[in-house]
């Protein structure tokens, strides 16, 4: 009678560690993939802060060389 009861939860502990187990995989490949993306990111924010900096420049010099028509 006891190893009717026993049995199955020893089933449900056994797919627990299985699940445990399959987590303990999916984390750190999450995470390097997490860290990738994130270094992307940086890259990406980098060249648009050059392209903003860019912007700036050229308008600066087109207010310049306007100033210059002017005179």
């Amino acid at each position: 009678m006891l190893y009717r009861v026993i049995r199955p939860l020893n089933f449900i502990l056994a797919e627990r560690e299985t699940q445990s187990m399959k987590l303990s995989h999916i984390v750190p490949i999450a995470a390097v993939l997490a860290v990738v993306a994130l270094a992307g990111c940086a890259n990406t924010i980098r060249g648009v802060g050059a392209d903003a900096a860019n912007t700036v420049n050229a308008t600066q010099n087109a207010g310049h060389r306007v100033a210059k028509a002017a005179n």
